[in-house]
């Protein structure tokens, strides 16, 4: 028997959520002016009063207030946005919601506008996607979300973020997919605490608090979700004193949390608790003013409730009364399962035709529901969003490679004009004999112009894939420290100890010292100066290990790796350039990271032999098959693999090792059995004299 269960309450806050979104992003830009914004944000607010079922009042209210003022670029933006929510949300005109959204699309969804006022941007996207989202045109609603996340990273915040989490939570719920919906709930509501604590951002959070509980109780967990549902009812009470105690908003969550839990104890056979929550809800939202689809959702629970108790009198009052709300403020989902509880209700009558007809108008509705439900699980938001992510990647890439098809342009201008050179001789030979002996000349002549012009494009070529080479090299070696960088920062952000924050920015300035070592070693490269006034000192072994095991534990901590440090405590040094090794170790360490399992431990030790200083990284691994072993250093080898989180290589690495190993009279090499693990090994000449 289908019966429609309590849903998130999105159109509850969506009056409210427009303050939290402009208010994300209102510091990020000089150019923007909360002064400018705090009218139309009165004016909305005060449109509350007229309540859902007069949503029409609403919208002449503003446009009466608003004509024949001059308003400003977030005044427009923040009207649209609004008018196309109340046109979608409470009185299904779908239309007229995407042509609001359509004109604030116009002003703000530039890339002009993105980078100058983002929090319009980012409003101007989310409504466009919001009202093609009620329509069901689902994939387009997808792209318009992503685009509204591609805000410029110093207009990032977790404020921003959790709109975009939201939306993904409120369409994974729509596709049952109820355990990762809860989880970008959740997202959201630790994202919220860096929005501005305003009565929107308080609304926004209590109702993700219900989101989760909702989540949880269509999964199955009732103990869980009655856990979350008291956490939004104590989060009620703790924030409503701050937060415009006298606002009806505060009931109004309350009546939905309600009924949700009536629902919950009606499944569990606790019919006296259910009614009790299910009344209380009912006697909240069904004023004027407030939620009053809601409210038919909690009437149509306790009627459903006498069913089940057979009190069939209570059952025909309580189903009058929510006839009486329909038709004031219909429902499609209420009005299909007024059908169902009105086919039983007459059944227990023993009215037969009756309830026939009523049977009829359930099953069409119910067909209904399942295909609106059907059109939304066909497309799968989270794959969608991947390959516009991909896609995103592709443009910048494609960006990147215009010079490239410059190059490739001269060149066919050159062959088309080398090929019609060629035609003009070839013609002018036939013509006249006497000639052939001049256009001989000129025919050598242009054949060595042809050698000049090809060993040019040639050398473009060469340097075309130098340059692709080095821009490899600095995604590899780049990658690495700067991950570590932000992890570390994440640290700076938890830390309270004094000196684990020095620590911690001595990693990262370890990390960035690094990193522009190796930008400082690419330009030199690419103008024939690599190995130039290279700074080489005494390097302290087990410190080098030390410091570079240390930058990389908190990454090895996401697989839950450990290290085994084995420095047998002597004194142990060798001379090079202590940035290069350093990037050598950090990409062993990697490795080591990258193709083992999770709860694996990585094992490095160092000592000395024979006047040699050894370094050894082993790890438990996948190994590396014979069929690979004899093409593991080359450059750009094909002898490269994910790692065991799909982590991507690029062949680059070791060739990159083994050569700033061997610039210092230094070894390297491996031993590695496959689905076992792998042990690389470090070998230098021993330095004679250690450093003060």
């Amino acid at each position: 028997m289908l019966f429609l269960m309590s849903r998130p309450i999105f159109h509850l806050t969506t009056v409210i959520s427009l303050f939290v979104l402009l208010s994300c992003n209102t510091n990020k830009n000089p150019a923007l002016k909360t002064g400018n914004l705090a009218y139309v944000d009165s004016l909305i607010k005060q449109t509350q009063k007229f309540g859902p079922e007069s949503a029409a009042q609403a919208i002449a209210y503003i446009d009466s207030v608003l004509t024949g003022r001059d308003l400003t670029f977030e005044q427009k933006v923040a009207i649209y946005g609004h008018k196309s929510m109340v046109y979608s949300n409470f009185l299904g005109n779908n239309a007229k919601a995407e042509l609001y959204a359509d004109s604030a699309v116009y002003l703000a969804g530039s890339d002009e506008a993105r980078e100058k006022f983002p929090a319009q941007y980012e409003l101007a996207n989310y409504t466009k996607g919001d009202a093609l989202f009620r329509e069901g045109k689902y994939s387009d609603a997808y792209t318009w979300y992503y685009q509204a996340s591609l805000l410029p990273e110093t207009h990032l915040s977790a404020c921003t973020k959790s709109g975009y989490s939201y939306r993904i939570g409120m369409v994974l719920y729509k596709q049952s997919r109820f355990i990762e919906a809860a989880k970008s709930f959740k997202e959201a509501f630790f994202e919220t605490d860096d929005c501005p604590d305003i009565f929107g951002r308080y609304l926004k959070s209590q109702e993700l608090l219900n989101n989760i509980a909702l989540c949880y109780y269509k999964s199955g967990n009732n103990d869980t979700a009655i856990q979350y549902y008291n956490k939004a009812l104590t989060f009620i009470e703790t924030n409503r004193s701050t937060h415009e105690p006298e606002n009806r908003w505060h009931d109004i969550a309350k009546g939905v949390i309600y009924g949700n839990m009536g629902q919950i104890y009606k499944d569990q056979g606790k019919y006296e608790e259910a009614a009790k929550l299910l009344r209380q809800s009912i006697a909240i939202n069904l004023k004027k003013g407030n939620d009053i689809w809601d409210a038919q959702s909690a009437y149509v629970k306790l009627a459903d409730l006498f069913f089940k108790e057979n009190k069939i009198d209570s059952m025909g009052i309580a189903l009058q009364e929510i006839r009486k709300s329909l038709n004031e403020m219909p429902n499609f989902n209420w009005e299909t399962e007024w059908s169902r509880l009105m086919w039983h209700y007459a059944e227990k009558q023993n009215k037969s035709s009756e309830a026939y007809k009523y049977l009829v108008l359930y099953t069409k509705g119910k067909d209904s529901l399942e295909r609106i439900n059907k059109a939304i699980t066909v497309v799968d938001a989270s794959s969608y969003i991947k390959v516009l992510e991909k896609q995103h990647d592709i443009d910048l890439l494609t960006k990147k490679n215009d010079s490239k098809d410059h190059y490739l342009i001269l060149a066919e201008a050159c062959s088309v004009l080398l090929l019609i050179i060629g035609w003009l001789i070839w013609k002018n030979a036939q013509h006249s004999r006497k000639s052939v002996g001049r256009l001989t000349k000129l025919n050598d002549t242009i054949n060595n112009q042809k050698l000049q012009l090809e060993e040019a494009l040639s050398l473009v070529q060469k340097r075309s894939e130098e340059k692709d080479r080095i821009l490899h090299i600095v995604a590899h070696d780049l990658r690495s420290p700067l991950a570590s960088i932000m992890m570390l920062t994440n640290i700076i952000k938890k830390t309270a100890s004094k000196e684990e924050l020095d620590k911690t920015l001595q990693f990262i300035h370890t990390a960035c010292n690094n990193s522009l070592a190796l930008i400082a070693e690419l330009l030199g490269a690419a103008e024939g100066d690599n190995n130039r006034n290279e700074a080489q000192e005494a390097i302290d072994v087990d410190k080098l290990v030390n410091d570079s095991v240390e930058l990389l534990r908190m990454k090895a901590s996401e697989k839950r790796q450990t290290f085994n440090l084995q420095l047998n405590g002597e004194a142990k040094f060798f001379t090079a350039n202590r940035e290069k090794i350093n990037r050598v170790i950090n990409n062993l360490l990697t490795n080591a990271i990258k193709f083992s399992d999770d709860n694996k431990q990585i094992t490095v030790t160092s000592f000395t032999r024979d006047k040699k200083v050894q370094i050894a990284v082993q790890d438990n691994g996948i190994g590396i098959p014979d069929k690979l072993k004899g093409a593991v250093f080359e450059k750009f080898t094909n002898a490269k693999r994910k790692g065991t989180k799909g982590e991507p290589t690029f062949g680059l690495g070791l060739s990159i090792c083994k050569e700033i190993i061997e610039n210092y009279n230094g070894s390297i090499w491996f031993e590695s059995k496959e689905n076992v693990g792998t042990t690389f090994y470090l070998e230098f000449p021993a330095a004679e004299l250690t450093p003060r």
